[in-house]
């Protein structure tokens, strides 16, 4: 978007250059300027005296783009430093009901072509009102959106730089559809005001593009399918004052409320070439360095629903009431803090509690680290989460208090887990999964279930680097429960 932001504004600073460099020759020489540039235009109007010009029907094609604007009208520019100083300087210019659609290259400037086509030093002006944009990038990617924009002090130099002291945009009906998705992202409306640096999105959806059935077989592998509906995002104290800037600083981001629904089916193929990066590899790696101070969610529910390979009923892990914050986010280099701090709580499975803190190393070489509890759950909930620890279930129990810490990196977790329960049991299945009745007497006998009870569960797990960071904490959390309940192999670190 901002190549393509930057082409648009260098096709629009190209006219102006080609209606100015035309006053020095004949005020006829207008069109053929234009023609040389690609540009065609109709009831071209310029006039020295009010120092105003005007165009209209202007078309722009090159190859798969094109830009088709109404009307342009130009107000208040200085003759003076046009003539003394090589600059062109403009009080307002607005460009009314400009249609612009990209093709299907690859979004890209041949900034050398531009520079030459330059014959101005620089282009300033103080107010560029565009209304009614039309935006359509077809190809690969698509993405439609309609928008009015109002840039302050906007400057074009012969380098090509570009600045902008103050935005006021919104955009509205914004659907995009990333390269090779099988989501579609919608936004009911945009709105920038870089003047109180804040900006307000609203209705923001992801859609899956197929069915729960037909989801997993179109991908070729397991893959997340998401449904997300955000009903507004809050950004304020956002800086950085050009097109180019490397560093995006913002305040604070809220979102109030939020739903999320995840699905998997595992009966499709796992991709076993992929690699997945844990959070602070993946903010080494952003393109522009982020500064964050916080980021708060409110209010919001979380379901993982996944479809085992074995077995037609699906089951879900569920997050409601959660609240979430984010602070200390830095990617700078000469970031002094060492690490981003992640705090959320919410009821867990519509029964019990979950608190959790999460530090993300910014700076390499330092593991990641995970804490928290679990209070006031139902222990026979557990039971589709705590998978491969034989035929043994949890028939019953309440858990008091879970504690757990463990630290992980790229290859493996560590830790501890810390259980309070009362009148636990546990039931053993045969074969023929039925209950064992002998058995499973035997080993409520050992576990002692009439009391309250203190279990340790050891966590030692290698990571699997071919699933995402939530894969590394259901793996160490029900690896310690598990060990923890499981009468042969309590035991806690040293």
């Amino acid at each position: 978007m901002p190549a393509l932001l930057k082409r648009f504004l260098i096709i629009i600073g190209l006219i102006l250059v080609a209606i100015f460099i035309a006053t020095k020759i004949l005020n006829k020489q207008i069109q053929h300027k234009l023609t040389a540039q690609g540009i065609t235009a109709e009831n071209i109007s310029l006039n020295l005296f009010s120092r105003s010009a005007s165009l209209e029907n202007i078309i722009y094609q090159k190859d798969n783009d094109s830009i088709h604007i109404d009307r342009l009208t130009i107000s208040s520019f200085r003759v003076l430093k046009f003539f003394t100083r090589n600059k062109l300087e403009l009080s307002k210019v607005l460009v009314i009901n400009p249609f612009v659609i990209r093709g299907a290259k690859p979004d890209s400037i041949n900034e050398n072509e531009l520079r030459n086509a330059k014959t101005l030093e620089e282009i300033a002006i103080h107010t560029l009102t565009i209304s009614h944009l039309n935006l359509e990038v077809s190809g690969k990617s698509q993405l439609k959106t309609t928008a009015d924009i109002e840039l302050i002090d906007l400057k074009i130099t012969r380098k090509l730089e570009l600045s902008i002291r103050n935005i006021r945009a919104l955009a509205e009906n914004f659907t995009y559809t990333p390269k090779d998705s099988l989501h579609t992202i919608q936004i009911q409306s945009i709105a920038l005001n870089s003047s109180t640096d804040s900006m307000r999105v609203d209705t923001l959806t992801v859609t899956p593009n197929h069915s729960k059935a037909s989801f997993g077989k179109k991908a070729g592998f397991q893959t997340d399918r998401l449904e997300i509906t955000i009903p507004s995002i809050l950004i304020s104290g956002i800086s950085g004052s050009s097109l180019s800037d490397s560093l995006l600083s913002i305040s604070r981001i809220v979102i109030p409320s939020s739903n999320v629904s995840v699905f998997r089916d595992k009966r499709q193929p796992f991709n076993e070439n992929q690699r997945k990066d844990l959070p602070g590899d993946l903010l080494r790696k952003l393109p522009a360095a982020l500064v964050i101070d916080s980021i708060l969610i409110r209010n919001s529910n979380i379901v993982y629903e996944e479809q085992p390979e074995a077995s037609e009923k699906t089951f879900e892990i569920i997050f409601t009431e959660l609240k979430a914050s984010l602070s200390g986010l830095n990617t700078t280099a000469n970031g002094d803090k060492k690490y981003a701090s992640l705090v959320a709580n919410s009821k867990f499975m519509n029964d019990g509690l979950i608190d959790a803190r999460f530090q993300i190393p910014l700076i390499p070489n330092l593991p990641h680290t995970a804490t928290g509890r679990i209070t006031d759950l139902s222990l026979p909930i557990l039971n589709p989460i705590l998978t491969n620890i034989g035929r043994i279930t949890i028939e019953k129990g309440t858990l008091q208090q879970l504690q757990f810490s463990f630290s992980y990196d790229t290859y493996k977790a560590i830790g501890d887990v810390e259980m309070q329960y009362k009148n636990f049991g546990l039931r053993v299945l045969k074969a023929s999964n039925k209950k064992d009745e002998t058995l499973s007497t035997l080993i409520n006998l050992v576990i002692n279930n009439d009391k309250v009870q203190t279990k340790h569960g050891l966590i030692d797990i290698e990571r699997d680097r071919k699933r995402f960071v939530f894969n590394l904490w259901w793996k160490a959390l029900s690896n310690g429960i598990k060990n923890s309940i499981n009468p042969l192999k309590s035991d806690k670190r040293k």
